[in-house]
């Protein structure tokens, strides 16, 4: 399991902000090489528009493209997380704007996120 915190770049939505996220994630694990691979995210409404199979007409269209591209011929997984990992993923994003730099850890983690990232990981 590994865990990425960068700052974020200033969006108009809370959404495309989301998409970024689920983009860069997935630039990271292609250049790793990490599959099979399942991605989270605690946006239901991320998850919906790249699963669609139509152009998505809003702001955020572009980034919904790029996700699915990315998505295209790879052995993924990609849903919507449980109360739980929503959790933890506020915290993630709680660290990162204490946090200018970009994190990235696969084993250890930060002391204060480990509590809730290891407890109750998506592997358990």
């Amino acid at each position: 399991m590994g865990h990425v915190v960068m700052p974020s770049p200033i969006f108009v939505s809370v959404l495309a902000t989301k998409l970024f996220a689920l983009k860069t994630g997935l630039d990271l694990a292609i250049n790793a090489v990490w599959f099979p691979l399942i991605v989270e995210s605690d946006s239901h409404n991320s998850i919906h528009l790249i699963s669609l199979d139509e152009l998505c007409p809003a702001p955020e269209g572009g980034y919904v493209e790029m996700v699915r591209l990315l998505s295209q011929d790879r052995h993924l997984i990609m849903q919507a997380s449980s109360r739980h990992v929503n959790r933890a993923a506020h915290r993630i994003t709680r660290h990162g704007l204490h946090n200018q730099g970009f994190d990235f850890w696969t084993d250890v983690c930060p002391p204060r996120l480990a509590d809730i990232l290891l407890s109750k990981s998506v592997t358990t």
